[in-house]
C-alpha cells in the first residue's frame, strides 16, 4: 500500500507539472495581445489545475487500483462457483452506468460553474483595482450589490453542480443494493432446484466477495463521475511558437524595406486605419502624430501583428514577424529581479554591451557602477517612471533590430532627457517609426525626419512646424 501511495504521488507530480506547462504556454500563445492578463493564467494553474489534480489525475490512479482489487475479487467469486459468480458480477457492473449516463449532463453543469467562478474572480479583481475611484465617487454600495448577485450565482452553480454529482451517485448505490440483494434469491432459487451446485456456503462466500465487488465498483463509478466534471475544464487549446522563434533576422539585408499596402483597421463600424500605403527603406525614420484616440498606436499594433488588420505589411521580402522589429511602449514591463536580467530577459548578452547603453541613457550615474546588479522590486515600486521608460529603451537598443517600433517612449521624461535619448534614437542605423503626441521639430529636422499625422484614419506627410 506504501509503495503504491510513492509511486502514485510521483506519477501525480509528473503530470501536474506536464498539465500546467500546457496551461501556461496556451495561455501565452492564445491569449489577446491587449487583454492578457496574469491573474487568468495564475487563475488557471492555481484553481483549474489544482481540480484536475484531485479530481482527475488522483482518480485515474486511484481507479488502476480497484481495477486490481476488482479482478481479485472476481477470480474468488468465480472459482466460488462459475454460473452464479458470472451473474453477480454481470450485475455489479450495473453501477457503472449512471456515470455514463449523467457525465454530460455533469459537463454542463461543471461549464456553467466554470464560467460563473470566472466572473466572480473578475468582479473581485476590478473591485480592488478600481477600489479608489469606487470610494471617492460614493458607488461602494452598489459595486457590493453586484459583487453579492454575481457570488450568489457562483455558489448556486456549485451547489448545483454537486447536486447532480450526487445524484449520479446516489442512483449507483440503489443499484448496487439492487445487484446485492437479487443475486441472493437468485442463488436460493437455484439451490431449491438443485441447479449449478449452489449451495448455502457458496452463497455467502459469494455475498461477501461480491459486497467487495459492488464497493469497488461504486467506489469507481464515484470516481468516473469525478473525472467527468473535470472534461470541460480539461480542454487545452492548441499552440504553435515555431513560426516566429525559427525566423532569424539578417541584420546585413541591404535590401531591407518596410512595405506597408492597402492597411485597413475598424472597431466594429468605426474606421481607424482606411487603405494606408507607406515605404520605408533601411534608416528611415518617421514620426507619427495625432489627436489622443486617433488611432496612432492602434498603426503600431498593426505593424507589430498584435491586431488582425486587412493589407499587407511585408519587410525584406517576407511578412513582418517578431524577429524583425522592437516595440517599445510607454506601459513598461519590469519583473522582480535584477537591471541584468531584466535587460538581457534571460538571453547571454555581454555586460560591457549593456553598460554602454545604459550609460547613455544616464542610468550609471543614477545607479552607479553596480548598476547590473541592482535590484527591481515587484511592480518595479523602486523605479521612477523616466527610469523605468530609459531601461526599456536600454533593452532594446541592445538588441540592433532592423525595425524600431517606438510608442510614446518620452511620455515619463522631461524635454532634456527627451531630445538627449532622441538624439540617440536617431542614429540608429535601422528604420524608426515613432508615435508621438509632442517632439522636437527643429530635432526631427536635422536629422531628416519624416512627419506624418493621422487625420480621418489615413496618414498625412507634415511640415516640421506642423503639430
Amino acid at each position: 500500500m506504501l509503495l503504491f501511495y510513492l509511486v502514485q504521488n510521483r506519477i501525480v507530480m509528473l503530470l501536474n507539472i506536464a498539465l500546467k506547462q500546457e496551461y501556461f504556454y496556451s495561455k501565452f500563445a492564445n491569449s489577446d495581445m491587449k487583454q492578457a492578463r496574469g491573474a487568468d493564467v495564475i487563475n488557471s494553474i492555481s484553481g483549474t489545475a489544482k481540480e484536475i489534480e484531485q479530481k482527475y489525475f488522483f482518480g485515474i490512479t486511484d481507479i488502476v487500483q480497484f481495477v486490481f482489487n476488482v479482478v481479485a475479487s472476481a477470480i474468488v467469486v468465480v472459482e466460488t462457483n462459475l454460473i452464479l459468480g458470472i451473474i453477480y458480477l454481470l450485475l455489479s457492473a450495473l453501477t457503472l452506468i449512471p456515470s455514463y449516463i449523467g457525465k454530460k449532463r455533469m459537463n454542463e453543469k461543471t461549464e456553467k460553474w466554470n464560467k460563473s467562478n470566472s466572473q466572480l474572480i473578475q468582479a473581485m479583481k476590478d473591485i480592488f483595482e478600481g477600489r479608489l475611484e469606487i470610494l471617492n465617487f460614493g458607488v461602494r454600495h452598489l459595486f457590493f450589490k453586484r459583487f453579492d448577485r454575481i457570488l450568489v450565482n457562483e455558489e448556486d452553480k456549485y451547489r448545483k453542480m454537486n447536486n447532480c454529482q450526487f445524484q449520479v451517485q446516489f442512483i449507483a448505490w440503489l443499484i448496487s443494493l439492487v445487484t446485492l440483494l437479487l443475486p441472493i434469491f437468485i442463488g436460493l432459487l437455484f439451490m431449491q432446484r438443485g441447479w449449478f451446485n449452489v449451495t448455502v456456503a457458496a452463497i455467502i462466500t459469494l455475498s461477501l466477495s461480491a459486497d467487495r465487488v459492488v464497493g469497488y465498483l461504486r467506489t469507481i463509478a464515484l470516481y468516473q463521475t469525478q473525472i467527468h466534471s473535470t472534461d470541460a475544464i480539461r480542454k487545452i487549446k492548441s499552440y504553435n511558437f515555431e513560426e516566429s522563434e525559427s525566423v532569424k533576422q539578417d541584420n546585413h539585408d541591404s535590401q531591407a524595406i518596410l512595405k506597408i499596402k492597402d492597411l485597413s483597421f475598424s472597431y466594429g463600424d468605426k474606421k481607424i486605419l482606411d487603405g494606408i500605403n507607406l515605404t520605408l527603406r533601411d534608416h528611415d525614420k518617421i514620426i507619427v502624430t495625432g489627436a489622443s484616440g486617433i488611432g496612432k498606436s492602434t498603426l503600431i499594433n498593426c505593424i507589430a501583428n498584435n491586431l488582425k488588420y486587412n493589407g499587407e505589411i511585408t519587410f525584406a521580402g517576407h511578412q513582418i514577424n517578431p524577429a524583425d522589429f522592437i516595440k517599445i511602449s510607454q506601459r513598461i514591463w519590469l519583473f522582480q529581479g535584477t537591471m541584468r536580467e531584466n535587460l538581457s530577459l534571460l538571453q547571454n548578452i555581454p555586460d560591457d554591451l549593456m553598460l554602454h547603453e545604459a550609460k547613455k541613457m544616464g542610468l550609471i550615474h543614477e545607479f552607479g557602477n553596480d548598476f547590473l546588479d541592482k535590484l527591481i522590486s515587484d511592480d518595479a515600486n523602486n523605479l521612477s517612471g523616466g527610469q523605468a521608460q530609459r531601461l526599456a529603451l536600454v533593452r532594446g537598443l541592445i538588441r540592433s533590430k532592423k525595425i524600431y517600433l517606438l510608442d510614446e517612449i518620452c511620455s515619463s521624461l522631461d524635454p532634456k532627457n527627451s531630445d538627449a535619448i532622441h538624439k540617440i534614437i536617431y542614429q540608429l542605423p535601422a528604420i524608426v517609426i515613432e508615435i508621438a503626441h509632442n517632439y522636437n521639430p527643429q530635432l526631427a529636422q536635422e536629422n531628416k525626419v519624416q512627419v506624418y499625422k493621422l487625420i480621418d484614419a489615413k496618414l498625412q506627410k507634415q511640415n516640421y512646424i506642423e503639430q
